[in-house]
């Protein structure tokens, strides 16, 4: 009786406790990506206003300092590249390549591989002296990697320590619980079969 109690109790247990660490998991990882995805793209929003159009020509005024400073990363490395209407690269990193298409105005988000590394890249699409251009920023997933490890243990840890405790309890819970019947089964093979005399009684320690 006590394993199979142990057994219906511990089935649903099992079942709350990874849904809700899978749930914590998720909802974190969301946050996280959505606040790096922020940062990414406020890059290439930061990226629009370098580039210029003289006598029909794009160019880009961006100095040593300032690609530093947009490069500036201590975990990840920093990849962006400009194209002009038809697609071409205007300035930046070559071999970063943009997304199939670009939702005007608005930021694009994808997931993509350089250099055999994974990026996640962010892309926008604007205009500069009435001609239009799009702009791609990059970055490698080390932090993001990182951060999704520690969500994941931030998830795991504290509902597998609660289970065990929920686990610890229902097994020394049901032993306490299931006491006066294991007192029964222990008294009644010694009576005989017509021994009237009530079962003692004793509290529950």
């Amino acid at each position: 009786l006590r394993l199979r109690l142990l057994a219906w109790l511990l089935l649903p247990l099992v079942i709350v406790g990874a849904a809700a660490a899978a749930g914590a998991y998720f909802f974190m990882e969301r946050r996280l990506t959505s606040a790096y995805d922020l940062d990414l793209g406020d890059i290439a929003r930061a990226l629009v206003p370098y580039i210029r159009v003289h006598n029909g020509l794009i160019e880009l005024e961006l100095s040593d300092e300032a690609d530093a400073i947009l490069r500036a990363d201590s975990t990840d490395r920093i990849y962006y590249a400009w194209r002009d209407g038809e697609g071409h690269v205007v300035a930046g990193d070559p071999h970063l390549k943009p997304p199939p298409r670009l939702p005007e105005g608005h930021l694009r988000f994808w997931n993509d591989t350089l250099d055999g590394r994974p990026i996640r890249a962010a892309a926008l699409e604007a205009a500069t002296g009435g001609m239009p251009i799009s702009v791609v920023a990059a970055e490698t997933t080390f932090k993001r990697q990182r951060a999704s490890e520690d969500a994941l243990l931030s998830a795991i840890v504290p509902t597998a320590l609660l289970s065990f405790g929920a686990v610890l309890a229902l097994i020394f819970g049901g032993a306490r619980g299931l006491g006066p019947l294991r007192r029964l089964r222990d008294e009644v093979p010694w009576r005989c079969p017509v021994c009237l005399r009530t079962v003692a009684r004793r509290p529950v320690v």
